[in-house]
């Protein structure tokens, strides 16, 4: 689902999308056709749906692993920090 898809579903018109995340109409626009979209920026588009952004990384050797919000993800064997 591509984010107007989901702006759509939700019912916002880009403008109150726009007043909600402090930008312009014109940056809703873009926003939505943008092939490529920052956690950061879709985090805080969905927030302002009302809604909450959960990412989940699925591995073959062990179950789903879930980030909601700011929250990081636990520490692994292929990470130094």
């Amino acid at each position: 689902m591509t984010l107007r898809q989901l702006r759509r579903a939700r019912k916002p018109t880009q403008v109150r999308l726009a007043m909600a995340l402090g930008i312009t109409q014109d940056s809703v626009s873009r926003l939505e056709t943008r092939c490529d979209v920052l956690l950061s920026i879709l985090r805080k588009t969905v927030q302002a749906m009302g809604g909450t952004l959960s990412l989940v990384a699925e591995f073959p050797d062990r179950p789903p692993v879930t980030q909601k919000e700011r929250r990081r993800f636990p520490q692994g064997p292929f990470t130094d920090r």
